[in-house]
């Protein structure tokens, strides 16, 4: 009986284990192309920025951010191009990562945004609070004198001034 339990516990723990999926393939090399075709249509994204251009023999060219601020926005349809970057299949239709394009003889090409810069490494323990700037540059207050204790008493309160008697009126001037 011990023996045919720990078969079922087998056999459960088997079937309920989740599916692990196969790891994507690798990265295989890219496939560096150039095409020429005339553009048929655009295709704009957020703020009418251009994402991309579907010319007439079918293919279907994505602009990176960075080449599409390059491009000029005045670019006609039936404009011949030549297009120069990564193929790859999307859904069955051919496709083109453009890394440039070149229209009416100027070359347009793709340029990364700048890697940002690495942070500032942390201050020392203790240094920040010497390091905290106010405006035009001057120390804060909170940074140069330390907080009260706690046990502390607060200061005495002003006393409490009574209101002044309203001035006499001015008298008439002399006839």
């Amino acid at each position: 009986m011990n023996r045919s339990f720990l078969s079922f516990v087998l056999v459960a723990v088997a079937s309920s284990a989740p599916a692990q999926t196969p790891a994507p393939p690798p990265a295989g090399p890219t496939n560096i192309i150039t095409e020429n075709s005339r553009v048929n249509r655009f295709v704009a994204g957020p703020g009418n920025r251009m994402e991309g251009l579907l010319l007439r023999n079918g293919t279907f060219v994505v602009l990176p951010p960075g080449l599409s601020s390059r491009m000029p926005i005045d670019i006609a349809r039936d404009s011949t191009i030549t297009v120069t970057g990564d193929e790859f299949t999307y859904q069955g239709s051919r496709t083109i990562h453009a890394q440039s394009i070149l229209i009416a003889g100027v070359v347009y090409r793709d340029v990364p945004p700048p890697a940002p810069a690495a942070p500032p490494p942390p201050p020392p323990p203790g240094a920040a609070a010497g390091r905290l700037r106010g405006p035009a540059g001057r120390p804060c207050p909170a940074a140069s004198a330390p907080p009260p204790p706690p046990s502390a008493p607060a200061p005495p309160a002003a006393p409490a001034r009574a209101a002044a008697p309203p001035a006499p009126a001015p008298a008439p001037p002399a006839r």
